[in-house]
């Protein structure tokens, strides 16, 4: 189904591609609830739209993947993302995420349990501002780069991760 062709809209629920959104219609925001478990890899887009409005993408709400089945995640470019929320991930099969430059927050608990887990790719604009506790709690990922813009690693932001062997700070 093509991004301008919802699947299904309910109130302010509207189904795109696969992943299920809930639709501020004042702030012109839509948030991510949930997904279609059936599938390998889900694309994540800067909008959606719906009739001639136009939704920037700002949040995955608290536990909206957990336990999901896939195992690609991939973002616009242009994402507007802002925060993922608490257990967004948990214990999903995600293998590697490349957080958008945009998000300022990490949940608690967010990839906690996510065994497949290796890779996370913070990029060198980001602006990340918080790891919340236990957010990648028992994942296996190995390194990771703590951007410019953080301000706070919350307690055990990193607890369990015995593989984690490199982390890298920002000169900056």
């Amino acid at each position: 189904m093509s991004e301008k062709q919802p699947m299904e809209i309910q109130n302010n629920r509207i189904e795109y591609d696969n992943i299920i959104y809930c639709i501020n219609e004042e702030a012109k925001e839509a948030i991510i609830i949930g997904c279609d478990q059936n599938q390998e890899k889900i694309t994540i887009p800067r909008s959606i739209k719906e009739g001639f409005k136009e939704y920037e993408i700002t949040s995955i709400i608290d536990n909206a993947f957990r336990k999901s089945k896939f195992e690609i995640i991939e973002f616009s470019s242009e994402s507007k993302l802002k925060t993922i929320g608490k257990y967004a991930f948990y214990y999903s099969e995600i293998k590697s995420i490349i957080i958008p430059s945009s998000v300022t927050s990490i949940g608690e608990n967010a990839f906690s349990g996510c065994h497949d887990l290796e890779e996370i790719i913070i990029p060198s604009d980001s602006k990340l501002q918080m790891i919340e506790k236990n957010a990648f709690c028992n994942s296996v990922i190995e390194s990771i780069t703590i951007p410019s813009e953080l301000i706070e690693l919350k307690e055990g932001w990193c607890s369990g991760t015995t593989k984690l062997t490199k982390i890298t700070v920002s000169p900056k």
